[in-house]
């Protein structure tokens, strides 16, 4: 049972695609496209194992996607080291952005819905930076 609930996490996950603005220079710049970039451990809380990888496609603008990228484990185990550099270029490649995270672990379930909510509204905050 376990197993077939990590099997889901990862398959739902992996679908999981949210909409929000990526970083995009301003008018006055020059219209060169902005060059991939990738951001390793990116803190989004209080906890150490808060953090992710962002992954940022090149010639992104305000309308890039975002695929999040959670490991399985029932919250009690697991890490982003889950999910390979080739897992994120697949969605890097055709213009996404990716995030992998980590997240607190807990016996708690909703404890994995705080990190992700703080994950996102982090991004959101730095989308502009």
């Amino acid at each position: 049972m376990r197993q077939r609930g990590r099997i889901t996490a990862r398959l739902t996950v992996a679908c999981l695609v949210m909409m929000w603005g990526c970083a995009e220079k301003s008018p006055s710049a020059s219209p060169t496209p902005l060059p991939a970039q990738s951001i390793a451990n990116v803190s989004y809380g209080n906890n150490v194992l808060q953090v992710m990888d962002v992954r940022l496609p090149a010639g992104r603008g305000a309308t890039t996607g975002v695929v999040v990228f959670i490991h399985g484990g029932g919250w009690e185990g697991g890490d982003k080291a889950v999910f390979t550099t080739a897992d994120l270029e697949k969605f890097t490649a055709r213009g996404y952005a990716t995030v992998n995270m980590n997240y607190r672990l807990s016996t708690i379930q909703f404890s994995l819905c705080k990190c992700v909510r703080s994950a996102v509204h982090s991004l959101q905050g730095r989308g502009r930076s």
